[in-house]
C-alpha cells in the first residue's frame, strides 16, 4: 500500500522505481499461486495448469470486450 502512495505522490524517478518494485514483488506471487493450486491435483496437473492460464487470459480479454459492448450497445447486453 505504501508503495502505491509513493508512486502517486513522488517524483517521476522515484515513482518509476516504486512501480518496478511492485511489479518485481508481484512476479513472485505467480509461481506461488500455481504451486499451491496444482499441489494436490496429481495426474490432472496439465489440465489444471491450462485452466489457470485460461482464467488469466479471460481476466485480460473480457473487461475490454465488455467495455466495447457497453460502448456500442447497452450495459444490459454486456451483462449477458
Amino acid at each position: 500500500m505504501c508503495w502505491t502512495v509513493i508512486i502517486h505522490y513522488a517524483t517521476i524517478g522515484l515513482g518509476l522505481c516504486c512501480l518496478v518494485g511492485i511489479s518485481a514483488r508481484m512476479s513472485l506471487l505467480f509461481p506461488t499461486i500455481y504451486r499451491i493450486a496444482l499441489h494436490s491435483i496429481g495426474v490432472d496437473a496439465k489440465l489444471g495448469a491450462a485452466d489457470l492460464i485460461i482464467a488469466i487470459l479471460g481476466g485480460s480479454v473480457m473487461p475490454p470486450l465488455k467495455g466495447a459492448i457497453i460502448d456500442f450497445e447497452t450495459v444490459s447486453l454486456a451483462g449477458i
